[in-house]
């Protein structure tokens, strides 16, 4: 990937957690103010300075510090973050924004910083979002990448961004590793859903699954709420999921990161200028 290419992935999300470490002064407190773990936001913060090519902190056992770079990204990044919260003029307020089922909290709390409290979210899969767009039925929606078909005046904006990793019960096999392989899922079954919810990100994901060496038998589970899932996962001992790592699992099931994971993204898509701060 070109360095060209690797910024244009930074969201909006990056900028959001690298401030708030900036003004903690370290990941736990900044983890702590966002409300995540804090081994997500560190590897967001590691992700960042990856793409950008640069350090941006000095770590001590203290906390952490701006290097001069991180310093004058901060300040861009203080600039731009101000602009998605400053005055609305000229432009169609928002009202509904469709959200997919499982959109987890820490996406909805970007959806209201972004629009405020007073948004409200309507839930419509993927592949119906944009229907729902062109007949008005929502000012703005949220999708899974990659983007279903868009009207040539939608504009898109990524939002979040995080690597999937693996979602098993807690006394299952693999549940003792640090990490996982690839090749240590390839006798596991993978927990699914409807595909017609989402059919391009269903497609992406498999294929990435196949590229790495895992060509899945998929056990469709859907509709379905948390706890159900989460209660066939425990009582299971050769079928897994894939997921971001959440803020916190019950005591039956834990999340192991991958190797080289998926990255699953969420874009903001609207009617031009509502996608654009």
């Amino acid at each position: 990937m070109g360095q060209t290419d690797a910024v244009d992935q930074i969201s909006v999300l990056h900028l959001r957690y690298f401030l708030a470490v900036v003004e903690e002064g370290s990941v736990r407190a900044a983890a702590d103010r966002l409300r995540i773990a804090q081994p997500s936001l560190s590897q967001q913060i590691g992700r960042l300075e990856r793409r950008l090519g640069m350090r941006l902190f000095h770590r001590h056992p203290a906390g952490m510090t701006p290097t001069h770079d991180g310093e004058q990204i901060a300040a861009v990044a203080r600039t731009f973050m101000a602009g998605l919260c400053s005055d609305k003029a000229g432009q169609r307020p928002v009202s509904r924004v469709s959200v997919p089922r499982g959109t987890e909290g820490r996406v909805l709390g970007l959806l209201l910083d972004r629009f405020g409290d007073g948004v409200q979210f309507v839930r419509i899969d993927s592949a119906r979002a944009a229907r729902a767009l062109a007949r008005g039925d929502v000012e703005a929606a949220l999708v899974r990448h990659p983007l279903p078909r868009l009207a040539a005046d939608c504009e898109v904006l990524e939002v979040y961004d995080a690597p999937l990793g693996v979602v098993a019960s807690a006394e299952h096999p693999l549940a003792t590793r640090q990490e996982l392989d690839w090749v240590h899922l390839r006798d596991q079954r993978l927990l699914w859903f409807d595909e017609q919810r989402a059919p391009e990100f269903a497609q992406w994901l498999l294929g990435v699954c196949r590229e790495r060496g895992w060509d899945p038998l998929l056990y469709v589970m859907d509709p379905a709420g948390s706890g159900l899932v989460d209660d066939a996962l425990a009582r299971s001992s050769d079928l897994v999921a894939l997921r971001p790592r959440p803020d916190s699992t019950g005591p039956a099931i834990t999340w192991i990161p991958l190797t080289e994971p998926p990255i699953e993204r969420y874009l903001l898509i609207g009617r031009k200028p509502v996608a654009r701060r």
